[in-house]
This record gives structure tokens, sequence and C-alpha cells, in this order.
């Protein structure tokens, strides 16, 4: 085995080619493992197969012009995928956001510690001054319940005029349409008075 590896793989390989078909499962545990009995079993029945066998394989394998050519054709095929592409798009975010992360890390790192006084000195506040806090609260639910309801009155306002438009629109597409109708029927009745005069 240490002098020609790959060899003598070949003759284990082609040994248990010559194993009864329902015993070789258990001769490739007992060689190999149970974990990987799945693996070499197809090793075994496709040995030798022109494209995909162990024999093919390993002569591909031992011309380094072939080696290096396959390897350069893979990548360029999977260089041409859209996945390879979204992985590289991926990549240039995280790197994207890592600089940005690190300027923005001496910003951060000058905003935190007067953040995080104002924050204490807010909690310090309502811990010494509950009926304070409670009364700020409540001015604040107070503030929030008075936006929103000028913004539900606002939405409800352009609904309306939204409504008042169209039914605007409507009307004016109405007369337009009737007084079309009321040209065409002059004209039709002018033509049959015409013709009658004829």
């Amino acid at each position: 085995m240490q002098q020609d590896a790959q060899g003598t793989l070949v003759e284990v390989m082609r040994g248990l080619q010559n194993v009864d078909a329902t015993d070789r499962g258990a001769v490739i545990s007992q060689l190999f493992g149970e974990e990987v009995k799945g693996a070499v079993a197809k090793l075994v029945t496709t040995l030798d197969d022109d494209k995909n066998g162990l024999v093919s394989a390993f002569a591909k394998v031992a011309n380094q012009a072939d080696r290096a050519n396959s390897v350069n054709d893979e990548y360029a095929n999977r260089a041409a995928t859209r996945g390879h592409m979204l992985g590289q798009l991926s990549a240039k975010f995280d790197r994207m956001t890592i600089v940005l992360g690190d300027r923005l890390l001496p910003v951060l790192d000058a905003a935190l510690p007067p953040l995080m006084t104002a924050i204490d000195y807010v909690a310090d506040l309502a811990e010494s001054s509950p009926e304070l806090a409670t009364g700020l609260m409540g001015v604040a639910a107070a503030i929030a319940v008075v936006k929103a309801g000028a913004i539900a009155f606002k939405l409800a306002k352009l609904t309306l005029g939204n409504g008042r438009d169209r039914f605007n629109l409507g009307k004016t597409k109405l007369t337009n349409s009737t007084d079309q109708t009321t040209q065409s029927a002059n004209r039709a009745s002018r033509s049959s008075t015409d013709s009658t005069a004829n």
C-alpha cells in the first residue's frame, strides 16, 4: 500500500467486485466501516466506468496538465453560475459592512458614554420621583393619542377629498358623454330632415 496506493486500492476494489453481491456489503463494512459502506459500494460498481469510475479518475489525476486544466475548467464553470455571482455579491456586501462598521465604531465610542449618562439620569429621576415619571408618561401618552387622532383625521379628510374628486370626475365624464350624445342626435335629426326635404 505504501509503494503503490492507487494500484493496491484498485486491486481491493476488483477483489470486492468478485465477492457475491449479497455478501459484498458485509465485507465492505468489515474493511472500511459501516458509515462509508454506500460510498465504497458505489466505487466498486463503477470502478471501470469511463466517465466516473475510479480507474478513470486515477488516470486523469496522473497527468499533471490534465489536472490543472480540469481545475481551471471546474472553476470557470462554477464562476459562470448565478449562485457564484450571488456569493460574490454577498461577500462584497460583507466587506462593505465591515468597512463601514470600522468607520462607525469611533463615532459610537464617542456618542455612547453621553447617551448612557442621559439614560441613567432619566432612570434615576424616575426612581426618585415616581409621581413625576408617571405624569411624564401620561403626557407622552396623551401626545401620542392626539398625534394618532390628527393622523386619523388627515387620513379621513384625504379619503373624503379623493371620493369628492372621483365624484366630480365622474360627473364631468357623464356631462361630456351626454353632450356628445346630444350633438350626435342633433346631427342625425338634421340629416334626416335634410333627406326628407329633398
